[in-house]
């Protein structure tokens, strides 16, 4: 990843107009997964210790990542098929995972589908907490973004029309914070003030995203389910 410096002058956007255009999207016709809602909220470090332990080569915001860019492509996973796609993404097809990690890519799953999915705009990606660098924290929304391009390249959605004009953008812009990075030593309150606004373009780009391309499925995958 290169060094941009500070966030500002890594992504050229807008987050006002953005959040604007979220919340004036049709949220409501997107895919309708029947999950219950997950009430405590996953807890990264937590989640990357499990990984650790299993050997798995990727963290838990490029997993999440990677998951939500295959529901916006399309894909309805039940938890056999999202086992499969997590196994080899964490490159853990090596190991018998037990009841209790399984247990886990499952929570994951249905926590990430319900966030998605809900009205009130509760999606987060899954990144550190504030007690983690700066560097840290960058590199993790970096991958996460990564992730979630290549979830949506590999989730076999295909298109009959073009993207709009907000979608393609939005793509190109998570495509370029894949690649920020900054350093520690430039951390300070005005860092703090661009990580939070990056972030709230990430999750704001990704429901647009989602809310667009789910349009586009054909009846029959907007109405299964994922059990």
């Amino acid at each position: 990843m290169g060094n941009v410096g500070a966030f500002g002058r890594a992504v050229d956007m807008n987050v006002d107009k953005m959040a604007d255009e979220a919340t004036d999207n049709a949220i409501c016709d997107s895919l309708d997964y029947q999950v219950s809602t997950m009430s405590e909220k996953l807890d990264f470090h937590t989640i990357n210790d499990q990984l650790l332990n299993m050997g798995a080569i990727n963290s838990p915001a490029q997993l999440q990542g990677l998951l939500c860019g295959r529901i916006c492509g399309g894909q309805v996973l039940d938890q056999q098929q999202w086992h499969s796609a997590a196994i080899d993404f964490l490159d853990v097809d090596h190991v018998e995972l037990n009841d209790e990690q399984l247990q886990l890519l499952d929570q994951l799953l249905d926590y990430t589908v319900s966030q998605m999915d809900d009205l009130n705009f509760s999606f987060s990606p899954l990144l550190p907490d504030d007690n983690a660098s700066m560097q840290r924290r960058t590199q993790e929304l970096g991958g996460w973004c990564e992730a979630f391009l290549h979830g949506v390249g590999t989730s076999g959605m295909k298109l009959d029309d073009k993207l709009s004009t907000d979608v393609a953008d939005a793509l190109r812009d998570l495509a370029k914070i894949s690649q920020v990075n900054v350093e520690d030593d430039e951390a300070g309150d005005e860092n703090e003030v661009y990580w939070n606004e990056l972030v709230e373009y990430v999750k704001v780009a990704v429901l647009n995203v989602y809310a667009e391309l789910s349009q586009k499925l054909p009846a029959s995958s907007a109405s299964k389910t994922v059990h």
